[in-house]
């Protein structure tokens, strides 16, 4: 073999033999002796191990705790494996992929109670399908999570009453749309709540958010010609049959007559419902069908009560819990707590008494602020302001967001789709305000609704009737 000489190979065999010395015998006892002497020694050079060692071993993210944790709009790292860790964490993951329009990965943040529930109502496939249509020309751009704020939370399925511990946060995203009105629809989901429940120590999502199937209303780009024939039955006073000497005039005792069904017999209609396999739905459900084709249950059906009487939750409310049925409430928030007519008969519910109705499952909604006089009868401007606030009250009370509505007082054409110029500018208002619906009393029994005309969907008034006798 062939000795190795020269220069470089001379040099590197030195060096080797420096660094093996480093490590003699020798120099291993004058470092044991320094590290003896001073002891303070070894706890610095453990602290800078550890310090390393650290470093890398944990990720370059960290997490702050649940009080308020902002993403820049450029952020869209996520990791599905640590969802679990808080409920912020749950809450960026689940806004990432909304920003991603990654609506798989959304279902797999859902506990199994609400992926069932979804699954048994519209189907999983049908359920993303249909996000992707109501999403698919939305432009997010970012989005900020809020505090998760702890305690029970007003939410219409009952889902979270099998979870440990429930909060709900408000995620804020920058939705936008070409569209006016869809635009003033999209600012409605920064009032939509995210609920977070944990069981087993694992976090997962309940419901709520843009995505959820009673979430806003959006109005796709092009609005197909769809109808719809689900009857809406519009009740008012749940009560025994008023006195004449309860009015100081013959039109107020007939009015409230004509107004007012026994609860024996709302009961009885109840049960013709039922024993007919009627199910009750929500506006949300019946427009998310007629603009998306979102699947209805056999024989859908909606129940709405206008004012705010207290009789339609005295009575109203039990009878419908009997019947695991829902309604929905069409509140002028100014009247709540108040009292009128002689020896004030005529009461209306409180706030306390509408959160009531909410965690029961119904839905509250807009019926105008003081119910005093017909929408088309206020200027715009004053007309918005008095939306705005009533809207503002009923948020206050449920927590989430209005976006239907019933007018006061009849309809005043004979045909639904009969409309004038006052009408027209009402309808503009409800449109820039972002509300879906606007339901009316046409004064004759109607169950058609119209894609093209969703302010003037026709209501059937019931009457103290034993029985509904729907077609």
């Amino acid at each position: 073999m062939k000795k190795k000489t020269g220069v470089i190979y001379k040099q590197k065999k030195k060096n080797a033999k420096k660094k093996k010395s480093l490590f003699s015998k020798k120099n291993f006892a004058k470092i044991s002796k320094l590290f003896s002497e001073n002891k303070w020694l070894v706890l610095l050079f453990i602290a800078i191990l550890f310090i390393w060692t650290a470093d890398a071993l944990i990720p370059s993210h960290t997490y702050t705790n649940d009080k308020k944790i902002t993403i820049s709009p450029t952020s869209t790292a996520h990791n599905h494996s640590i969802n679990t860790q808080s409920p912020t964490d749950l809450a960026n993951n689940y806004a990432a992929d909304f920003k991603e329009k990654n609506y798989a990965a959304i279902w797999s943040l859902y506990a199994p109670s609400y992926q069932n529930f979804i699954k048994n109502k519209v189907g999983e496939n049908t359920y993303l399908s249909f996000l992707q249509k109501k999403f698919n020309k939305i432009t997010i751009a970012n989005y900020r999570v809020n505090q998760c704020i702890a305690g029970q939370t007003i939410f219409p399925y009952g889902i979270e009453r099998k979870f440990h511990t429930v909060c709900h946060t408000y995620i804020s995203f920058a939705l936008s749309s070409s569209n006016a009105t869809i635009s003033a629809q999209l600012s409605l989901f920064a009032k939509t709540p995210l609920v977070i429940a944990k069981k087993n120590n694992i976090y997962k999502i309940i419901g709520g958010g843009p995505t959820d199937l009673q979430a806003p209303v959006l109005f796709p780009d092009t609005i197909a010609n769809n109808t719809d024939a689900v009857p809406v039955i519009m009740y008012h006073r749940i009560a025994p049959m008023p006195a004449r000497s309860e009015f100081n005039t013959d039109y107020g005792y007939r009015l409230d007559v004509g107004l007012t069904v026994t609860p024996q017999n709302f009961a009885s209609q109840m049960n013709d419902l039922q024993s007919k396999n009627y199910h009750t739905i929500s506006p949300n459900d019946l427009f998310n069908n007629l603009y998306y084709h979102l699947p209805l249950p056999p024989n859908p059906i909606l129940l709405t009560f206008d004012d705010g009487r207290l009789s339609a939750f005295t009575y109203g409310l039990p009878i419908l819990l009997q019947h695991h049925f829902t309604a929905t409430y069409f509140i002028p928030p100014y009247l709540s707590g108040k009292m009128f007519g002689l020896d004030n008969h005529n009461k209306y519910m409180s706030f306390a008494q509408l959160q009531i109705l909410a965690k029961h499952g119904m839905y509250i909604e807009n019926h105008s602020l003081k119910h005093d006089r017909p929408l088309w009868d206020i200027p715009p401007a004053a007309l918005k302001q008095s939306l705005t606030t009533a809207n503002s009250e009923l948020f206050q009370t449920t927590k989430y967001p209005i976006q239907f509505i019933a007018y006061p007082g009849r309809w005043p054409y004979a045909n639904w789709d009969q409309i004038g110029p006052a009408q027209l500018t009402t309808e503009q208002v409800l449109s820039q305000m972002g509300f879906a619906t606007a339901f009316l009393d046409l004064g004759q029994n109607e169950a058609l609704e119209n894609s093209n005309y969703p302010y003037q969907v026709p209501r059937i008034r019931p009457g103290n009737m034993l029985i509904l006798n729907l077609k």
